[in-house]
């Protein structure tokens, strides 16, 4: 899988996620272990998306 590929794929883990954190939320309070699990993933997903596009601008 090329680079920009991996960025894409992540992009749409991260949008999947958000989603799923945005309905947990609406149904569940904020300090219930869904949320913080779902909100955890996407602050990695988050992180690992930022590694990425920083590597790809030093490369550049």
């Amino acid at each position: 899988m090329s680079h920009s590929q991996n960025i894409q794929c992540l992009s749409n883990c991260i949008e999947l996620v958000r989603m799923q954190l945005n309905s947990a939320a609406s149904t569940h309070p904020l300090s219930s272990e869904r949320v913080i699990s779902l909100s955890r993933e996407l602050d990695h997903l988050l992180n690992e998306y930022t590694t990425l596009t920083e590597t790809r601008k030093m490369n550049i």
